[in-house]
């Protein structure tokens, strides 16, 4: 009887914990339209004052009234996925197969925007990726992967097949 209690008490919280995992994630799956944005490095023109300084920042990404903080005139390109680029983007992404470890640099210079839609065009999340410092940035609460230089180089294939050209500024 014991280790019957034992086996759901250790049943339950898993589940749990699965379940929260899959809320997190499934923006993919909920968002009526995802795109792809391409822009000039963003520390370099969506800076904002460090109270009491005299110097900047990157400002942060932020929702606001369904809209991105960004003037969509840095926006290079624009490029509307359909749900099974979307899945393409989320299979790289969480695979737990293709990093062998872990890296992230120490740098951030975003480029790339998954930026997600809700039936009224209104901005639900946004995924900020910076594919050479391999590293990802979520407005809302997000279940981040892993991450690798050979998940980015991934990435970036599969951007480029999707047509987004941009990716520095050279």
């Amino acid at each position: 009887m014991k280790y019957f209690f034992l086996l759901l008490f250790i049943t339950i919280f898993s589940c749990k914990s699965t379940q929260e995992k899959i809320q997190v994630d499934n923006v993919f799956l909920e968002a009526d339209k995802v795109e792809i944005w391409s822009y000039a490095n963003r520390e370099i023109w969506h800076i904002e004052n460090v109270e009491d300084s005299d110097s900047k920042r990157m400002a942060n990404l932020e929702i606001e009234n369904g809209k991105l903080n960004i003037d969509l005139i840095n926006v290079k390109e624009k490029i509307k996925l359909t749900k099974k680029e979307v899945a393409e983007i989320y299979k790289i992404l969480f695979s737990s197969k293709i990093c062998k470890y872990e890296s992230v640099a120490a740098c951030y210079q975003p480029r790339h925007l998954i930026v997600f839609f809700d039936s009224e065009e209104k901005v639900i999340n946004a995924l900020e990726i910076c594919l050479s410092c391999i590293q990802i940035q979520s407005i809302n609460n997000f279940n981040y992967p892993d991450l690798c230089e050979q998940k980015m180089d991934k990435l970036e294939k599969l951007f480029k097949s999707f047509g987004i050209n941009y990716y520095d500024e050279k």
